[in-house]
């Protein structure tokens, strides 16, 4: 991917940044879910492709992203109608389609296509619903992480605070992990993502 979408635009950088914290955040939550050791990494994977289409767009129109990206949208929701109004295509459909070019397995397809949706996952089945929510709740995390910062230096208890009201969603069954343990773990979540982020240089400005 790296090779494909050579990070060396800011904008570039911070989708780039964004991936790898919802990848290590995801693989994470699967794990405080007792998955097992394989769900755990394809959790990271979906985690690092679920924006593949931001990807896409930004090759494609970079102007029109960052239009996008700098209206006044406060939840995913708002987002692709921003998306659609501005680009006549959401993130989750361009992604969709280039996973299915890239005949990309149909668990990957399916977690692009339906990580914002609120409530129409119910119909898949059981352990794909549950990939796509633990990826739903690595998004929201890095979301918050990055778009308003309010968890890094927090103790614990606030974390869980912010999680429990900033990064559920309300059409889940369970939650893909107990906001008190992904508490516990996003230190490590964040210590890790930065590793990597500081590996691939994304963390140069320019």
């Amino acid at each position: 991917m790296t090779r494909v979408f050579i990070p060396t635009k800011q904008k570039h950088r911070e989708l780039w940044t964004h991936s790898l914290q919802v990848a290590t955040a995801a693989r994470r939550i699967a794990q405080l879910g007792h998955a097992s050791r394989k769900e755990q990494e394809t959790a990271y994977v979906a985690g690092l492709l679920h924006d593949l289409g931001r990807f896409i767009m930004l090759e494609q129109d970079a102007q029109k992203l960052l239009e996008i990206d700098e209206s006044c949208w406060s939840n995913p929701d708002e987002m692709l109608r921003q998306e659609l109004a501005v680009a006549g295509i959401d993130h989750t459909e361009t992604g969709r389609v280039l996973c299915q070019a890239w005949k990309l397995p149909v668990t990957l397809v399916s977690v692009v296509r339906h990580h914002h949706d609120d409530g129409s996952t119910k119909a898949l089945d059981a352990s794909l619903r549950s990939l796509i929510e633990t990826v739903q709740m690595a998004d929201r995390l890095s979301v918050v992480l990055m778009r308003q910062n309010r968890l890094r230096g927090l103790e614990p208890g606030m974390i869980e605070q912010r999680i429990e009201t900033l990064c559920r969603m309300k059409h889940w069954t369970k939650d893909p992990a107990h906001a008190g343990r992904l508490a516990e773990a996003v230190p490590e979540i964040v210590e890790e993502s930065d590793r990597m982020i500081q590996d691939l240089m994304l963390g140069a400005t320019g």
